[in-house]
Formats: C-alpha cells, sequence, structure tokens
C-alpha cells in the first residue's frame, strides 16, 4: 500500500493526482503535510481480502471453550481471542473487531488483542452484528419468538431498532439497508434507516447473509446451497450440496472471492466467481460467523526542520511501513530512506535526509 505528497516551494498547494491512476477500485490515503499539501491520493489496489480472516469458533456443545481464531492468507490458524460461547462478528473502520456472546456481553478487542466489555447485561445470545456509519447492530433471539435487533453508539448507549423479529440470527447491510435472516420465520427481511420493514425473500431456512461487490445478497441455507438474490429479489443457486445445517457464516473478500464456515466438518471454504469450491482451512471446531480484518489507511505527515532534513510520521496499526522519496511520482524509481518501521496503534517517526534538495521530492509508504 503506498501513499503520495509532494513538498515544494513550501506552500501550501493542492496536486491532482487521481486522474494519474488508471485503477477505478482503488483505496484513498488521506495525506496532511503540515506548510505544503492537504489532499487525498489514491493508494494502490489491496491485496484479496484487505487483511486476515476471524471466525467464531464455538468448541464443543456445553464446554464453554470458544474462540476467536484468526486465518492467515496462507492458511494458517491461531487463536486470536478464548472466549466463553461466542456467536456475532464484526469489525469498525478502525480494526477494532466487536464479539457478542450467549450472555447478552458485546466484548471489543483492540487490534493487538486487548479487551474491553462493550454492552453487558443483555440476558440472551447475540448472535450477528453488523456496522454502519458508526453505528454497531446485534440481533438477538428471545424466547418465546419475540426477536429484536440493538442498536449501539460509540460510548455503548442503546436504543432498540426493531422488535418485530420470530428468531434472527444473521445479518448485513446493503446499500443503506439492513438485511436480517430470520430463521425462525424463513425469511429474510429488509429494514430501511427508519426501522421499517418488508418481506425480501421467503421459503427459505437461513442460517448466514453475505453481500458482494455488486450489491448481490448471498445466503447460507439450511438445506445444504447458497443463494444469490439481485436487489431486485431474483434468486439463482450459487452452490448446492454442502450438506444440511452446515454453512454458518460467509463473507467476501476484495476479489469477489465468498468465503464459507461449515459448520459441522470443522472447515472454512472458499468459492471462485464462478462458484467452483475449495478447501481454505481444516481442523476448526464449531466455526460459525466469518470477518475480514479491514486495512485502515495510514495518515502520512511530512515536516521540514532546521537542518535540511525532515521528520515523516504514519498513524495505522498492526502494518510495517517503509518511508520511500521519489522525484517523479509518476514512474516506478523510488528509494528506500530509513528502515522500516513496524507499528501497533499509534504513531511512529522517522526523520530522513532527502539527498535531491527538498522543493523537488515526493514521499510515499511503501508496505
Amino acid at each position: 500500500m503506498s501513499g503520495y505528497t509532494h513538498a515544494k516551494n513550501m506552500k501550501t498547494k493542492m496536486i491532482g493526482l487521481k486522474n494519474a491512476f488508471p485503477e477505478t477500485r482503488c483505496h484513498f490515503i488521506t495525506i496532511l503535510v503540515f506548510g505544503f499539501v492537504l489532499a487525498s491520493f489514491p493508494a494502490f489496489k489491496a491485496k484479496a481480502g484487505c487483511g486476515n480472516i476471524f471466525v467464531v469458533c464455538v468448541g464443543q456443545v456445553g464446554q464453554n471453550n470458544g474462540q476467536i481464531s484468526e486465518l492467515t492468507a496462507s492458511g494458517g490458524i491461531s487463536t486470536f481471542a478464548s472466549l466463553g460461547n461466542p456467536y456475532g462478528l464484526a469489525f469498525d473502520g478502525n480494526g477494532n473487531l466487536f464479539a457478542g456472546d450467549e450472555t447478552g456481553t458485546i466484548y471489543k478487542y483492540a487490534p493487538d488483542g486487548s479487551r474491553t466489555t462493550f454492552v453487558s447485561g443483555l440476558g440472551n445470545a447475540l448472535l450477528g452484528l453488523a456496522f454502519t456509519n458508526g453505528y454497531l447492530y446485534a440481533d438477538q433471539a428471545t424466547y418465546p419468538n419475540t426477536g429484536r435487533i440493538y442498536k449501539f453508539a460509540s460510548d455503548g448507549s442503546e436504543s432498540t431498532f426493531a422488535s418485530d423479529l420470530t428468531t434472527p440470527i444473521r445479518m448485513v447491510f446493503n446499500s443503506g439497508y439492513l438485511y436480517v435472516a430470520d430463521a425462525g420465520a424463513g425469511a429474510i427481511y429488509k429494514y430501511a434507516a427508519n426501522g421499517s420493514r418488508t418481506v425480501f425473500a421467503s421459503g427459505l431456512t437461513p442460517e448466514c447473509l453475505a453481500v458482494d461487490a455488486n450489491g448481490n445478497l448471498f445466503e447460507g441455507d439450511g438445506l445444504g446451497c447458497i443463494y444469490k438474490f439481485a436487489s431486485n429479489g431474483s434468486r439463482t443457486i450459487f452452490a448446492s450440496g454442502l450438506g444440511a445445517n452446515t454453512i454458518a457464516g460467509l463473507t467476501f473478500d476484495s476479489s469477489g472471492n465468498l468465503f464459507a464456515s461449515d459448520y459441522n466438518a470443522g472447515n472454512v471454504c472458499e468459492f471462485a466467481t464462478n462458484g467452483s469450491k475449495s478447501t481454505f482451512v481444516t481442523g476448526l471446531s464449531g466455526p460459525l460467523g466469518l470477518a475480514f480484518l479491514p486495512v485502515v489507511p495510514p495518515v502520512l505527515t511530512v515536516k521540514p526542520t532546521n537542518s535540511n532534513s525532515v521528520v515523516v510520521s504514519w498513524s495505522s496499526f498492526s502494518t510495517v511501513f517503509t518511508v520511500q522519496t521519489n522525484t517523479d511520482f509518476t514512474t516506478t524509481n523510488w528509494v528506500n530512506s530509513g528502515y522500516p518501521i513496524s507499528i501497533s496503534n499509534g504513531t511512529n517517526e522517522s526523520t530522513i535526509i532527502p539527498v535531491p534538495p527538498m522543493n523537488q521530492l515526493f514521499f510515499r509508504l511503501n508496505q
């Protein structure tokens, strides 16, 4: 991942780089140069998935030995956190992981794995979590058939978004609407921002939901298939023959590959865009919900000193970056300046003495 800025003539300028990069699906990094430039420039497109995959594993029934596992792109498995009986899973925009458990508690995990309690005392299992516009939504199935959806602000303050459900288990946002899989009703409901509800699809055995980059809704069904729904509700079969009541979690990477947790087999499978299936990892204990770690763009600051050097600093989390310089951002002749620095949830700083004159340099972070 790379971000660019140009220090020139010690004046504030807006540099239009957007059209210099033909890639239309790239991410943008906000770059602030004190005394020089304030702009948003494109970064190179992120790798597929954007980060590691996190999966809730409930373990053995009644043993209270659940955990959140972290899966690398190469299929490596490690334990991110131990949690008695976890269910819902979602990341916020800053890389914090939120997990709901069967006691009605939502825990917040910082990127370094440290845990705090976000909310507690809700009584029953929180089966699905989803973020939008800084708000966390959580669904809860209560007896008898009185499911609801909570809405939480960033400070944990709570309100009830909907209380007209039977057994909501998973949900996902798509184009401003909240889609909820209600297993008890055998339906997928569509909620507007004001809480009004319509039936998006019925006659299902819904287990989990995910949305691709084109706005298509995918539903893992208890009948052993994955359905694909267009925005108008029309349905096709994306994959079948997967086994009854086994697909418990779905998520997409940035290349359009669909990952599915197979609860009964203890696997996570990967489906290419054409529906072909492969096994991504095996050996998990009761995998349920899945979520990709988002890539949070760093903020790059370049500040000159009085000794013909510059101080380059950036903020991000759990990433290794190298500061590079160039006299022309349209070429590939970038030069490493200083050493790679691993940063974790904070701002790091590197003082460099550039070889070319200051008024001829561009700066970027390279991963």
